[in-house]
């Protein structure tokens, strides 16, 4: 067979070289040659089109001592040595459009010596190391191209004020791309696991994940547009031997846009979601959402919004319905004005059911001045809700929340109920710890949720809230509230980028209720004012805030100040402040925090790099105590062709009132390209 075939090529290029002769210029007798080219790429079992290799060495010391009171002080230190070898490669199996095969792929062997007052003992031990990143695309030029990856990465997780932990992901799976004009879609399956540690059992998270995802973008016509997303996960998550959890989670989302008429912006979506999730977490919902907007003329506008939805949730079911109208009229190029009104029905299977509405309005004044420029605004809202007679539960799902440090997170609603409040991160999980994460103080009209420093939760970070409120019965609660900002902003001359504002609410609440003391609400006077410049690089910000309210009056003063520079391509600076004190008289209680952060990044030539951090925190909590913390990270690179050496030195001393964390992070790289 692979005689005849290679017959039947030569006999091919003698037909082609003998039509080549033939058809010579002038020679108009010809038709023109018969030319068969050979393929730009032949056809191999394996071809490896480029490999960079490296060797690393790796030596990393880590030391974490505790001190408590009432117990001997507990040190850890970790010694670890490794040594790997790493390959970057591009390949393709049979043809670079059959199997395109690229990757990075690191393995080796590391020795590790822990000396632990934890675990009361002496720990040796060497283990393999593999780490890679792989991906395999096939028929990459088809129509349905299939990306088959693994991949399994080790990383240091930076908490601040805390030691570093040691995350292990692998994952793998496959993605295949169906490509159409009409309706592109993705579908993905993997395999998911997580193993987060800080090497002696204070932090041990462990994850595994399988899913199913689909993304479907279909274009049903002309300004139709359709997308169907659904995910299937089944996820089990641990931490040490006080949570774990093992849940299956569906879910699936419908959304219908559709351009209604000739003027741009006007449209109506439709969506429709299903979402389960049994575990500790225990719920099912079903939710219609309509959004239509219309442009009535250039200057009014206006919204629709209709949500029906039902929600199971341990096993109490909710059904709820809501309708809104918005008005949105430019009354003047400096003016603008709107106004809503709208109602909300619900009903759960305990018999609890309750009926609200409400009314708002607003105007949005923008005016530019001679030098500067003001903006104010000026609104009201009147909200009245009336609730059956005996009680009931009103559960609320994912509601997101965002940790200011040193603030608590605060759910203002009455009545929440103790043990029902689940914390997870963005996306479902981690699902934090109370008591370990973060703790809860539960007050008649709302909780305070205040996140434990140096643990899960990081200052600035995103996270859902899971909770169930029980209503008294028989309560009619009426509120009305304003809110009123007013900001100047110099942007002429030389106190450019100066401004000043300030802004008034206010909340007043009056209730009908058989037990009038079963509900309580904060209301009252919220002022704020405030200098803020902004210049460049430079931010300053002085700002007091006057709570004058019935349950949670306090004052707040506070100072921040930020400054970033570069002098060139190659050297930066960048430096931030904060102070606040905050003074609740009704709780008796004084909080001052103090925050400042430093950072230097400079590079010398094209082979040396040097970069520095400092952050320092204090907080003074008449109530709850004091704390201290400094946190100095320290890297050096340098690199000459080939060869580069890196060093790391992190460390980090937390003081509060019944215990002193210090830890010391050191490590030296080298590493050799070939």
């Amino acid at each position: 067979m692979k005689r005849r075939a290679a017959q039947v090529l030569a006999a091919a290029g003698a037909v082609a070289i003998a039509g080549t002769s033939l058809a010579q210029p002038g020679d108009e007798s010809a038709d023109g040659p018969v030319v068969i080219e050979p393929s730009k790429r032949d056809w191999r079992l394996f071809e490896l089109r480029t490999l960079r290799a490296s060797t690393e060495l790796l030596g990393r010391f880590k030391r974490d001592t505790l001190s408590q009171t009432g117990q001997p002080d507990r040190t850890d230190e970790e010694r670890t040595f490794r040594g790997v070898l790493e390959l970057d490669f591009e390949s393709a199996v049979g043809h670079e459009n059959l199997i395109d095969l690229t990757g990075l792929v690191r393995f080796g062997w590391e020795d590790r010596l822990l000396e632990s007052g934890t675990i009361g003992g002496e720990d040796h031990g060497s283990d393999f190391v593999d780490l890679f990143d792989v991906n395999a695309r096939v028929l990459g030029t088809s129509r349905v191209p299939v990306d088959v990856y693994a991949r399994r990465e080790e990383q240091f997780l930076d908490r601040a004020f805390s030691t570093n932990i040691t995350s292990t992901t692998l994952e793998y799976g496959a993605v295949a791309n169906i490509m159409s004009e009409k309706a592109p879609t993705t579908v993905r399956v993997f395999r998911l696991e997580n193993q987060q540690s800080d090497g002696v059992g204070g932090f041990d998270y462990s994850l595994t994940q399988h899913s199913l995802a689909l993304n479907s973008n279909i274009l049903a016509g002309e300004g139709h547009r359709l997308l169907l997303s659904y995910a299937l996960d089944d996820v089990s998550e641990t931490q040490g031997a006080t949570f774990s959890d093992d849940f299956v989670r569906h879910d699936l989302l419908l959304s219908d846009t559709l351009e209604i008429g000739e003027t741009k912006g006007q449209e109506l979506r439709s969506y429709l979601r299903y979402y389960a999730q049994d575990g500790l977490s225990d719920v099912r919902i079903l939710r219609l959402d309509e959004h239509l907007r219309l442009v009535h003329t250039p200057n009014l506008e206006s919204r629709y919004v209709m949500a029906a939805e039902h929600q199971t949730r341990h096993g109490v079911d909710q059904d709820s319905a809501r309708g809104s109208a918005l008005v949105k009229h430019q009354l003047f190029k400096s003016l603008t004005s709107t106004a809503g009104a709208g109602g909300e029905w619900l009903s759960n299977s305990a018999g609890f059911s309750s009926n609200t509405w409400f009314l708002n309005g607003s105007l949005d004044y923008t005016k530019k001045t001679r030098g500067g420029r003001i903006t104010a605004s000026a609104g009201a809202n009147f909200n009245s809700t009336q609730n059956s007679e005996g009680g009931g539960t009103v559960s609320f799902v994912d509601e997101p929340h965002v940790y200011v440090d040193p603030q608590p997170i605060i759910v203002s609603r009455p009545n929440i109920e103790q043990g029902s409040v689940v914390v997870t991160a963005v996306g479902g999980f981690p699902t934090y710890q109370e008591g370990f994460d973060y703790t809860i103080t539960y007050l008649r009209d709302r909780i305070e949720v205040r996140v434990v420093v140096g643990r899960g939760i990081v200052d600035g970070q995103t996270v859902l809230l899971d909770y169930t409120t029980r209503a008294g019965g028989g309560e009619t609660v009426d509120s009305l509230g304003t809110t009123t900002t007013v900001r100047y902003t110099i942007t002429e001359g030389s106190l450019r980028g100066l401004s000043a504002y300030a802004m008034l609410r206010t909340l007043n609440y009056q209730v009908d209720a058989p037990t009038p003391d079963s509900i309580v609400l904060d209301d009252g006077l919220d002022t704020t004012v405030g200098l803020e410049f902004r210049r460049g690089g430079l931010m300053v910000l002085a700002e007091r805030e006057d709570r004058a309210t019935s349950q949670n009056p306090y004052v707040l003063m506070r100072l921040r100040a930020t400054y970033d520079y570069a002098f060139s391509l190659r050297s930066a600076v960048g430096v931030e402040g904060t102070f606040e004190t905050t003074d609740y008289s009704q709780l008796d209680n004084s909080l001052r925090y103090a925050r400042a952060s430093a950072w230097w990044k400079q590079f010398y030539g094209s082979d040396l790099e040097f970069m520095a951090r400092l952050d320092l925190r204090d907080e003074h909590d008449d109530l709850r105590g004091d704390s201290t913390g400094i946190d100095q990270y320290l890297s050096v690179k340098w690199r000459r062709r080939q060869t580069s050496v890196s060093a790391a030195l992190r460390a980090t001393w937390f003081e509060s009132g019944e215990s002193d964390r210090e830890s010391l992070f050191f490590e030296l790289g080298f590493r050799r390209d070939f």
